[in-house]
């Protein structure tokens, strides 16, 4: 019985503790917010640094061979440049085989823009050309586009957002 009266007691003197450690902190800030002055507290006890290894301290794998660091600076530059030639190789290839513009065998004036003006009308059910070209033939395109159309719309709008604050 004396073990538990000795916990119960310890508990409740910490318990009393902390609260008037509580009321006394209010206390204190109170008296700070009527323009009281707060004592110093008291200052808290050294720490000992743990011991020093005797090993030296690690270095960068780079910094211990700087021949090594200029060669794969320097490699790093020649295929920087060589991937940057070649890209550019190829985009020149590409615009130098696209077609002439305004011959008649281009892609652009192919049997597809000849189906489309003398069937479409009948194919999709449209009043309008344009809108059954847009809304039937190439349904999927417009879908992406709008849905592009969209997020961009909504983005701005979130950016110009105010808030109430501001």
């Amino acid at each position: 019985m004396s073990k538990n009266n000795n916990y119960h007691n310890k508990r409740g003197n910490s318990q009393k503790q902390k609260e008037t450690n509580k009321r006394s902190a209010i206390m204190r800030f109170v008296d700070w917010v009527n323009g009281g002055e707060i004592p110093a507290k008291a200052a808290p006890e050294p720490v000992e640094e743990p011991a020093q290894s005797t090993r030296p301290p690690r270095q960068h794998p780079h910094h211990a061979h700087p021949k090594r660091l200029h060669r794969q600076i320097v490699l790093y530059r020649v295929m920087s440049v060589l991937i940057c030639v070649s890209l550019i190789g190829v985009l020149m290839l590409t615009v130098a085989a696209l077609p002439t513009f305004g011959r008649p065998d281009n892609p652009a004036s192919n049997e597809v823009v000849e189906r489309y003006l003398e069937k479409g009308l009948e194919e999709t059910g449209a009043i309008n050309a344009v809108a059954g070209m847009i809304l039937d033939y190439r349904a999927f395109d417009t879908f992406g586009e709008s849905t592009v159309l969209f997020l961009a719309v909504t983005t701005v709008v979130m950016l110009l957002r105010r808030d109430k604050n501001n």
